[in-house]
């Protein structure tokens, strides 16, 4: 499989999802609830819908013998039985993308027997778009990005969850690590990839679309990653949660697992 033809074709379509963002703010975004929650973290936006419909017609199309998984969209078994599956979330970060602070992004995330293998994050509203596949290293905006990470976890900074922070989960966390709370999964791994960070972990379960395009950059950049009891994380399971996160460089990922852990 040629990953960098899909690559190109993906890319000008990423940003057409992005440009897609951009004006549901200039007209005014549509809200609504999921599941009657209140919480705002659980709300579509019209935004998200057309993105994934973009997404979905676009990429089954060019692609028909791929599966496809994302939040927007009702899940469906046939793709357990598919080798590639796409692992989509049209917009990562909803209450950054409402409240215009802008630390949202579309993700897009291409998985082979499990394992990622193409990864695609636009953020619209800076203008960045980190992406690879397999073997290519980690690309922003088209130029391929090298960075050294902190040789040990007591000079590194931890990229963590906003709401994860503003709960406390991380409090008995902030003598020992040096954190940094920034909105939206996808966006986190995204920055992690190109060095604005040393590593990166979520306490709380994530779903397999927050996580399957920035896990292939992570792993472009040469970091270590597993879930929090240690154990390697895979993709295009029937449960779709990820028992949590810990990125790191390979050198001191266990130490910070076992911490966490």
């Amino acid at each position: 499989m040629d990953y960098s033809e899909i690559y190109k074709f993906l890319e000008p379509l990423c940003k057409k999802a992005g440009a897609i963002a951009l004006s549901h703010q200039r007209e005014g975004i549509k809200v609504n609830r999921k599941n009657d929650k209140e919480e705002i973290l659980a709300v579509v936006t019209a935004a998200d819908l057309e993105i994934d419909t973009l997404l979905k017609e676009t990429l089954t199309k060019k692609y028909p013998d791929f599966g496809w998984l994302s939040e927007e969209t009702e899940d469906n078994a046939n793709r357990l039985t598919k080798k590639h599956v796409w692992v989509v979330d049209p917009i990562d970060g909803t209450k950054s993308y409402i409240d215009g602070t802008g630390y949202y992004a579309v993700s897009i995330g291409l998985v082979c027997d499990g394992t990622p293998v193409l990864g695609m994050i636009y953020n619209p509203a800076k203008g960045e778009m980190f992406a690879g596949y397999k073997g290519s290293g980690v690309l922003l905006n088209g130029k391929k990005v090298w960075v050294n990470y902190k040789q040990k976890i007591q000079d590194a900074t931890c990229l963590i969850s906003f709401n994860e922070y503003t709960k406390g989960l991380w409090d008995k966390y902030s003598s020992t690590l040096k954190l940094k709370e920034v909105h939206s999964i996808a966006y986190k791994l995204a920055t992690l990839s190109i060095g604005k960070g040393d590593c990166m972990a979520t306490l709380k379960p994530k779903s397999e679309w927050d996580t399957a395009a920035g896990h292939l950059l992570c792993l472009e950049a040469g970091l270590k990653i597993t879930n929090l009891a240690g154990d390697e994380v895979t993709y295009n399971n029937k449960n779709v949660e990820v028992q949590g996160l810990v990125i790191a460089p390979k050198d001191w990922q266990k130490e910070l697992q076992e911490l966490l852990s």
